[in-house]
């Protein structure tokens, strides 16, 4: 290739870099403007109660979905990655080195304790 069709060449995909980098600006714009009400825990009437899980899957992702469906989604996926969970605990427990913390949380404004067990390659976690 000579010069001339290599900076030919690269103009040309830095056009088409700018117009993916001004689309991707655009989006990222929007989507802080959605997610603005958030950082003030206050759902989109104002209120000083914090925005339902569907009000947030319905402005984030523009998905219509009950707080019962998303609810009815997290337990599916819980049982269908169970075996994996279950793999991800025996790995960490049979490993030489494990590292651990425990932190405390407030879940629903009741004091609970989320562990992690850690491996250099595995990550395991629960809380209670």
């Amino acid at each position: 290739m000579d010069k001339d069709l290599i900076i030919s060449e690269l103009i040309r995909r830095i056009d088409e870099l700018s117009v993916r980098v001004a689309f991707l600006e655009k989006e990222n714009a929007l989507l802080k403007e959605q997610l603005r009400k958030y950082q003030n825990q206050k759902n989109s009437r104002n209120s000083l109660v914090s925005p339902s899980k569907d009000e947030m899957f319905n402005d984030i992702f523009g998905l219509s979905i009950s707080e019962g469906g998303i609810h009815y989604l997290l337990n599916r996926f819980a049982e269908k990655t169970r075996p994996v969970y279950e793999k991800i605990r025996q790995v960490v427990a049979n490993s030489i080195s494990i590292g651990a913390d425990e932190t405390g949380v407030k879940i629903n404004g009741i004091k609970a304790w989320f562990w992690t067990w850690q491996t250099p390659k595995s990550t395991f976690n629960l809380n209670y």
